[in-house]
């Protein structure tokens, strides 16, 4: 009885009504309709802000991404003691999290909003070091600002964490934009030059 009463006091001030809890003969029943659950609604804005980039309203999208990354506090229960239950779930919900940041960078990307664009790739490198996907945005994005420099730097980073972590060189479509970067930049390099020569 203390417990129960102890966990009606908890769930009220969350805001859930008296009717959250159910007696079903000698057990107690959480009625999940009565509660706001943060990782339901975390998902429901992504798939809800997926829809509405999908149908170019980006504005709108960006808006649900937002309010997702809002609600996406860290890892699924990593501070519980019996997290190791919970692995499977926290990976997927990392996944989503981690195509949310995908998506938000696109949209701004898509409003040409490349400083916008870097921050959510640099963020989502800070959550995973080795997500080549995103070293690929943020060399394209950093390419859009005008500093290829940078963008051949993030290469060169991207390189070395996949060799300190696995061993292995980046993917061949990695390598291949890298390439480009540096064609790119070769050839500003060599226009600019024989501008200089001709004045």
């Amino acid at each position: 009885k203390v417990t129960m009463y102890y966990l009606r006091t908890q769930l009220r001030t969350g805001g859930a009504g008296d009717d959250a809890i159910q007696t079903v003969g000698n057990a107690y029943l959480l009625r999940r309709d009565a509660v706001w659950v943060d990782w339901e609604n975390f998902e429901k804005l992504v798939t809800e802000g997926r829809a509405l980039q999908a149908r170019e309203r980006i504005d709108e999208a960006l808006r649900c991404y937002e309010e997702a990354q809002f609600l996406y506090r860290g890892d699924y229960l990593e501070q519980d003691v019996f997290a190791d239950c919970f692995a499977e779930e926290r990976e997927r919900l990392g996944e989503v999290y981690m195509e949310l940041l995908t998506r938000k960078a696109e949209c701004h990307a898509q409003r040409e909003e490349y400083v916008e664009a870097v921050q959510v790739c640099r963020k989502a490198l800070v959550h995973d070091p080795c997500r080549e996907s995103f070293h690929c945005q943020l060399m394209q994005y950093l390419v859009h600002l005008g500093r290829v420099d940078w963008a051949i730097a993030q290469y060169r980073h991207c390189q070395s964490v996949l060799a300190r972590e696995f061993g292995v060189d980046p993917m061949p479509e990695t390598h291949r934009l890298y390439k480009h970067i540096l064609e790119q930049q070769n050839a500003e390099v060599s226009t600019s030059q024989t501008v200089s020569l001709s004045v």
